[in-house]
């Protein structure tokens, strides 16, 4: 009975219990290493030491229990609060490229970078979940993720944690190759004032201010940031953006504790190109403007967490978020036929014969117009001479106007979590949850859909012996417009010391295709028409349509993996070899006159990567990375799928404390043969050292640093595109921060 009444007991979806890391000092000795205890969050049962006695660091994303990451059934990559604030980028997709498997490459029609593991689109791609705190960061809507503008600040990060590999079974749908979970250091440890500022080249420019303290028994914390970027040399990608972050904590003694954080953030970013009609030689720009995008998001989450014993936890977490997109497109010079309601009629039954159509009359060819119309069905011939009709007579002429391609979306998301640890060798974990997505645009969607999806999930880890961890977990599902998906995970860990494991795991998840990929009704609608005399309709006849519901995309995963803290060595060490066989998978072409979604496609990934992270010296890290990734698709051209993949990807990172408070970083990485699947691609290499400088300083009660981050480009070759790229290989930032 008591089990059934611990899977029973539940609520919603994302993240559970949230704990804040003390930091682990890379550069110190063991003794700057603190617990929970210590840190003052410590004294429940859920609460393990952020390291045991053999060093083994602790791990809270992979099956939403703490377990020090020998135990973990996951492949698991920590980036702690030193380490990134050392690698001196104010941009969390580089952060990233420090993980085995992670690629990164620009979306150059959007604007932002795309980040995948294993390869994926440069465009929106959409296969990792992405957390901060527990809350989700993709868009209801388009499903995507601006890393340059997510509003979380690098100085407010405690640690990152990336699952390597399906986790569907824990966090959902789109936990589908990975999952990212950032996690933000808690107000406690950010009391006083801190301010920085940086600039450098390519028109970087960055502030960030946060005031930390306590009132009465609440800690809070305030951030503001405000970044601004060029980016590459000779393209139109200029970004900026702004957010406030306010995040409190309170105790409320016997009835547990309570998590605030609001965000709110706005942000613009330039397209590097602007609309156009005709295609090839006969291809004209018809935007006059600027075509530029501005973006607002607003996000409340609240957090209940209770302890009723040293053994039973429930936590109760929900956050609202609203993204507003607004884009206005002036054009200019387009002719009037091609917003012609009959054309738009007859493209909805024959997209082929609507282009001959309008070829034919574009051209004058009246002749050859009537002629075909002769060889039409009855009903495209009655929409066919209506067109021709309208502009026998020489009633073709340009127009001008205005495109609104504004966007909203809405999410709201709730989430109970009940752990139970029946002894030190069973924990159960279970809970339910539910999200409502809702997205408005007559740009994109002809108007307002909503979503709702409701989840169920459990999980069981058992010690049966001191050399033996297995873990069975699993998550189902039930969204609006599709079936219902059961995602699970079972795995085994042995244990060869108490500080090394051999891991199995096997695990399935899904991956659901969002608003756009399904229901998209994507127009380009002109309003505000002085000539209004000259239109016999006002939207392009070409439309976006999408196929209405579409299967689940699908990935299997077998991984064997091998982590060990060898401390006679100061080293640390994580290998993963793995099969991940993709099916239903989705292709879609981004264009409104090429609007394309099929998913009968598979893709095999398999390979190996791993982890090092040795210290050989005091106050010296040394760290590589890499990973071989083979794939083998059903689809010959997979250009546009696979365009962030490379076969071969390395770091190496050296970092030093020289001792008055002087510290360096060496940073290199590289990229083979980026955009390898694509037949027609340039086998791109991209080689960079990054690096940073700093000094710290005391200044009476005023505690400053100031450094140099740099970049320098090894390859010569571009950033994937041919108009992304450098015209200096090195650049350099310089900045400075104070705390008090």
């Amino acid at each position: 009975m008591q089990f059934i009444r611990i899977i029973s007991i539940s609520l919603m979806g994302l993240l559970g219990t949230e704990v804040t890391f003390a930091d682990d000092h890379i550069l110190g000795d063991d003794s700057d290493m603190m617990g929970f205890e210590e840190s003052g969050l410590g004294g429940s049962g859920f609460d393990l030491p952020a390291f045991d006695s053999n060093l083994v660091p602790v791990v809270l994303t992979a099956t939403r229990i703490q377990q020090h990451q020998s135990d973990v059934p996951a492949s698991v990559t920590i980036l702690d609060s030193e380490f990134i604030q050392n690698l001196g980028t104010n941009n969390l997709a580089e952060v990233l490229r420090y993980v085995p498997g992670i690629m990164m490459g620009p979306d150059k029609n959007n604007n932002v970078d795309s980040l995948n593991y294993h390869g994926g689109e440069s465009s929106l791609p959409k296969n990792l979940q992405v957390l901060v705190d527990g809350r989700s960061m993709y868009r209801a809507g388009l499903a995507s993720v601006s890393w340059y503008e997510m509003p979380v600040a690098i100085a407010d990060i405690d640690r990152i944690e990336v699952v390597r590999g399906p986790n569907s079974a824990s966090y959902g749908a789109n936990a589908y190759q990975a999952v990212i979970n950032i996690l933000t250091k808690h107000p406690s440890d950010t009391y006083g004032t801190t301010l920085s500022f940086e600039a450098g080249e390519n028109g970087q420019e960055d502030v960030f201010l946060r005031q930390g303290g306590r009132i009465d028994e609440t800690d809070y914390r305030v951030s503001y940031t405000q970044k601004n970027d060029d980016g590459f040399s000779n393209s139109n990608d200029t970004r900026n953006t702004r957010f406030l972050n306010f995040d409190s904590y309170k105790h409320l003694g016997s009835g547990g504790e309570l998590e605030l954080s609001v965000v709110v953030s706005d942000s613009e970013r330039d397209l590097r190109k602007k609309v156009t009609v005709g295609e090839g030689d006969n291809e004209v720009v018809i935007q006059t403007n600027d075509n530029e995008v501005n973006e607002t998001r607003s996000e409340v989450g609240i957090q209940w967490t209770k302890d009723f014993s040293n053994k039973h936890q429930l936590s109760v977490k929900s956050y609202i978020t609203y993204f507003e997109q607004k884009q206005l497109v002036q054009v200019a010079g387009v002719p009037n036929l091609y917003l012609d309601s009959d054309l738009l009629a007859l493209n909805a039954l024959s997209s082929d014969n609507a282009d001959i159509l309008i070829a034919a009359v574009g051209s004058g060819n009246l002749s050859a117009a009537v002629a075909f119309i002769d060889t039409l069905p009855t009903d495209q011939q009655v929409l066919a001479t209506n067109f021709v009709t309208t502009y026998s007579t020489g009633a073709i002429g340009n127009i001008s106007g205005d495109i609104n391609a504004n966007l909203d979306e809405f999410r709201f998301d709730i989430e109970l979590q009940d752990t139970y640890i029946y002894n030190s060798n069973l924990t159960f974990v279970s809970g339910v949850s539910f999200r409502r997505d809702v997205v408005d645009s007559e740009h994109y969607f002809d108007g307002e859909l909503y979503s709702n999806t409701s989840r169920m999930f459990g999980s069981i880890t058992w010690k049966p012996n001191d050399k033996t961890n297995l873990h069975l977990g699993g998550m189902i599902e039930k969204e609006e417009f599709s079936d219902s998906v059961f995602s699970p995970r079972a795995a085994i860990n042995y244990k060869i010391s108490p500080s090394e494991s051999l891991r199995y795991v096997y695990s399935e998840s899904v991956r659901s295709p969002d608003f756009f990929e399904q229901f998209a009704n994507w127009t380009l609608e002109v309003e505000n028409v002085p000539q209004s005399n000259l239109l016999n309709g006002n939207t392009f006849y070409k439309v976006g349509r999408g196929p209405g519901m579409i299967e689940h995309q699908k990935i299997v995963s077998n991984e064997l993996g091998y982590y060990g803290r060898l401390n006679d060595y100061a080293a640390e060490l994580d290998v993963r070899l793995f099969h991940e066989a993709e099916s239903k998978v989705l292709y879609q072409s981004l264009s409104v006159d090429d609007f394309i979604a099929e998913n009968d496609n598979t893709i095999d990934h398999f390979g190996i990567e791993w982890q090092v992270q040795v210290n050989p010296f005091s106050n010296t890290l040394l760290r590589m990375t890499a990973a071989y990734v083979e794939v083998d698709t059903s689809r010959e051209d997979n250009g546009a799928k696979l365009r962030v993949y490379a076969k071969e990807t390395a770091t190496a990172t050296w970092m030093q404390g020289w001792g008055s408070r002087v510290s360096t970083t060496l940073n290199y990485f590289i990229v083979k043969d980026l955009d390898d699947t694509n037949v027609n691609s340039n086998r791109t290499r991209i080689e960079r050292f990054d690096g940073r400088i700093s000094k710290g300083l005391n200044l009476a009660s005023i505690d400053a640093d100031i450094y140099m981050n740099f970049q320098h480009d090894i390859s010569s070759d571009t950033y994937l595109w041919d108009s992304t790229y450098y015209t200096d290989s090195t650049r350099l930032v310089l900045g400075a921060s104070v705390a008090f």
